[in-house]
């Protein structure tokens, strides 16, 4: 089966009322098309979890780094646990690049630093994709080499600032929770 996405830019006279009454009637004629109305995956869900992956990752650099005087990356990023590290790192940077609009128009995102403070994420997550895609395809930690152990300690800081981020994203009044 085929996969289709379903968007409007702006169409002229759409109400918020005509788009929620548009989803049970796809729900209702689905069958009859050979069709499937999916439940997307959003970014506000898995980032804070793509975001507890990486703090804990960061953390056992940090650890192992205090207890060794070295932290090797290869003693952490393995492919088992790298794969669904990079699987979801893409998802999350193709969520939050491709259905900005959606999340903005879904989410309180009126202030500008909510807006500013996403785009940085958005391009934090994205710019991470290459390394482990890289690391995954070589095995080369070349990508990671360039940041000091003590970067991990400040990234701690950083993706829980995140996580609070998404925790207090506040759904605009016509919204619904997914």
């Amino acid at each position: 089966m085929k996969t289709y996405l379903d968007t409007q830019e702006h169409v002229p006279g759409l109400t918020t009322e005509a788009v929620a009454g548009a989803h049970p009637k796809d729900l209702e004629v689905q069958d009859k098309y050979s069709a499937k109305v999916l439940k997307f995956w959003h970014a506000e869900k898995y980032v804070p979890l793509l975001m507890t992956y990486g703090f804990v990752l960061h953390i056992i650099r940090v650890a192992i780094y205090l207890r060794e005087g070295t932290a090797n990356l290869s003693q952490i990023i393995l492919p088992l646990v790298d794969l669904p590290l990079a699987i979801m790192m893409a998802y999350c940077a193709l969520a939050m690049i491709i259905a900005w609009r959606p999340f903005f128009q879904r989410f309180q995102m009126r202030v500008t630093w909510r807006k500013v403070v996403y785009w940085i994420i958005a391009v934090y997550i994205a710019g991470s994709v290459p390394g482990h895609i890289g690391f995954l395809a070589f095995g080369s930690t070349t990508y990671f080499d360039f940041f000091p152990w003590w970067f991990s300690t400040i990234l701690l800081f950083v993706y829980a600032a995140i996580i609070v981020y998404f925790f207090t994203l506040k759904l605009n009044d016509n919204s619904e929770r997914a």
